[in-house]
């Protein structure tokens, strides 16, 4: 029994080895890794080798780069002489390793063995691929995606590379540049990615990060079917106008951008702004981001003389939001296509509706002085097709001329916007511009009821005016401008082309049945022209060579124009002159238009109203 109260317990037997004097020392080889070698993998390797010695092995020590040793492991053998051991550890990256195997016998005699190394650090990637449920054995069809590395050894490629495989994965090198694109299949779309590695960036169906030292096990690419394809009857143009986000409403802060999305995502379009007209290109994803580019390149934000622009899509409403470094807006799908075509109520015909619209002057506020901006009455013509395009044309009660093609969007708004070049300035410097929001709509035909006829409307429209410059006539009218801009409303109706101005202005059929009234513009008092008449489209007047003023009609456009004799002082030649436009339908049935004052060296010219009507 052992001594000192010892128990042997279960043991039943126990042998004692007697070794002979021995003093030679144990052999040692190291398999792996080998001396020299620059080595790559996962955060930890495998050391393995063989230990010898005649009389056994009594263990293994390891030391990397001068610390502690550790104990290998020893495997069991059915040659005791020749002992396998291993060790797992974690070598410094990057960098040399000094690693130090020894191995003891039983009698404490030593072998040791160096092996000096580089270990390049690799993590796993595994990407898997989400498509819709029906084609999850069947993802090759839906979508890929690639992986590219800098440089491009620095990965494996991604494994298995048979057919369908899900997931795929790549051992890449720790700091190595990755680079994920996903490319989806026709009817289909990438929607985005799920658990990206910590500082991953995504700019749309591209995923860029740098290689961390710790496995990337679910990331995810997620393909939908397209949610771009116009439903039945819908269009793919787009419209709409941005509005001011500084708080300083100017010329610089109104937008309008006009575009088309395609069912792949892509949307090729054009912003106005500021004077500027930049077309781009981008592509919309499955979650509503866009990226900007040409496939090579791609940017979340769009930059193009000093301003910026992003987009995004509500998913459920199609509506895209457009946001710049002055303004902001929704811009909506084109609501009328061949397929779904306008409401008759809207047109004079099968396939053409034909608007004549006036701009009224008004009160602004914060209050600004009438003297300060014109008081007579613009004016402008709609051309409406029946699948919902509209062409505009304007006449500003300064005289400037503007046209504009946009669409009918959601409640039958049409959003426009101008670009209006800077009096006196170079056609390319277009400091000013109007823009706004005209609305049709269906109303009681008063005239002919139970009938209905279309009119148009709208408020605030915004008008902005730089500055003028140069010292030409051209630049006498309002040379201060209003570059914070003033509004303007708008009211017309339908307009039939083949009704005459008599009918229209609702005139007796005798007598002098019409009147012409100037105001405001420089006159000393109203100018009140009741001598005339109007029969279909000609005007008489009484006596019919009453040089005081002229008048002509043209019921085709629905215009009329003329000139008068005025009673401000100094009047010049030739005499001012006037224009406007006739209004068929609707509460502000009538004509109505604008003349500028031209008294001579008179250093600010006004602009006023004209009426014509009934007596």
């Amino acid at each position: 029994n052992p001594s000192n109260g010892g128990l042997l317990g279960e043991i039943t037997s126990a042998s004692i080895r007697i070794l002979a004097a021995d003093d030679q020392k144990p052999s040692l080889t190291v398999n792996t890794p080998a001396s020299g070698s620059s080595l790559s993998g996962p955060a930890t390797y495998l050391a393995t080798g063989t230990a010898n010695d005649k009389n056994g092995i009594e263990r293994v020590e390891v030391s990397l780069n001068d610390g502690e040793p550790v104990l290998a492991e020893i495997a069991s053998s059915t040659n005791p002489n020749n002992i396998p051991w291993s060790l797992e550890f974690a070598p410094l990256p990057n960098v040399q390793n000094t690693l130090v195997v020894t191995a003891y016998d039983l009698r404490g005699n030593s072998f040791s063995v160096t092996r000096s190394f580089t270990y390049i650090l690799r993590s796993s990637l595994t990407l898997y691929r989400q498509v819709p449920a029906p084609f999850a054995a069947q993802a090759d069809k839906i979508g890929t995606v690639s992986l590219a590395t800098s440089p491009a050894s620095a990965a494996t490629k991604l494994t298995p590379a048979t057919a369908n495989a899900d997931p795929k994965t790549s051992s890449i090198i720790v700091g190595t540049q990755v680079k994920l694109t996903a490319t989806a299949k026709t009817g289909y779309v990438f929607s985005g990615w799920l658990n990206p590695p910590s500082g991953a960036i995504a700019q749309g169906n591209v995923l860029s990060f740098t290689m961390p030292d710790e496995d990337i096990s679910d990331l995810t690419a997620q393909f939908i079917e397209s949610p771009f394809t116009p439903a039945s009857g819908k269009s793919s143009p787009y419209f709409g106008l941005l509005q001011d986000t500084t708080g300083t409403p100017g010329n610089d802060s109104i937008g309008f951008i006009t575009g088309t999305l395609t069912s792949k995502g892509s949307f090729s379009g054009k912003i106005l702004i500021g004077g500027l007209s930049q077309p781009f290109t981008a592509t919309f994803y499955g979650d509503g981001s866009a990226v900007f580019g040409n496939g090579k390149t791609s940017n979340p934000t769009l930059s193009f003389k000093d301003r910026s622009l992003s987009l995004s899509m509500d998913m459920e409403t199609s509506i895209i939001t457009a946001v710049t470094d002055t303004c902001t807006g929704s811009i909506h799908r084109a609501l009328y296509s061949t397929a779904q075509k306008v409401p008759t109520g809207l047109l004079n015909s099968a396939k053409k509706g034909f608007y004549t619209f006036v701009l009224p002057t008004k009160a602004q506020t914060p209050s600004v002085d009438t003297a300060l901006y014109p008081q007579g009455y613009g004016y402008g013509s709609l051309k409406l097709s029946d699948t919902g395009s509209v062409s505009l044309a304007v006449t500003l009660a300064d005289g400037t001329v503007g046209t504009s093609s946009t669409a009918l969007i959601t409640d039958d708004a049409c959003p426009f916007l101008i670009p209006i070049r800077t009096v006196g300035a170079s056609a390319s410097t277009k400091g000013s511009s109007f823009s706004g929001s005209f609305t049709l709509s269906s109303i009681p035909d008063a005239e002919a009821p139970p009938a209905t006829t279309a009119i148009l409307t709208a408020t605030d429209l915004d008008w902005f005016r730089a500055p003028a410059l140069g010292n030409k006539s051209a630049a006498l009218l309002y040379t201060s401008g209003w570059p914070l801009g003033i509004t303007v409303d708008a009211f017309g109706s339908l307009y039939n082309t083949k009704t005459t101005a008599q009918n229209t202005l609702g005139l007796s059929a005798t007598g002098l049945n019409a009147l012409l009234t100037l105001k405001g513009g420089g006159l000393t008092s109203d100018l009140i022209l009741d001598n005339l008449n109007i029969t279909g489209n000609k005007v008489t007047k009484v006596p019919a060579k009453d040089p005081n003023f002229t008048l002509t009609l043209k019921a085709t456009s629905g215009t009329f124009q003329g000139n008068f004799i005025p009673n401000w002082l100094q009047p010049a030649r030739p005499k001012p002159a006037f224009k406007g436009i006739l209004i068929q339908k609707g509460d502000h049935k009538g004509g109505y238009g604008f003349f500028i004052s031209n008294a001579t060296n008179d250093p600010d010219p006004e602009s006023g109203s004209v009426t014509l009507g009934a007596p």
